[in-house]
């Protein structure tokens, strides 16, 4: 029973001590994505679908707003 546990404790400190080592190597990278969007090709395009959307969804709200106006004073 006892070198069972002695085993055990032998096993569970590599363990540890190769945990310990992978993780000293990780290395942990990070993408800024504003300047992904903001330099590439593809971003500035989507960009600019994403701004002629909205144009057009403003242009179809501003519509509206005038028909609900005329609406409104027509019932009034």
């Amino acid at each position: 029973m006892e070198m069972r546990l002695i085993k055990w404790v032998v096993a569970f400190s590599v363990l540890s001590l190769c945990s310990l080592s992978l993780a000293q190597q990780l290395k942990i990278g990070y993408v800024d994505v504003q300047r992904v969007l903001s330099e590439s090709k593809k971003g500035q395009e989507a960009k600019a679908k994403i701004e002629a959307r909205g144009k057009e969804l403003d242009r179809q709200f501003q519509q509206m707003q005038q028909e609900l106006n005329a609406l409104r004073e027509e019932i009034e």
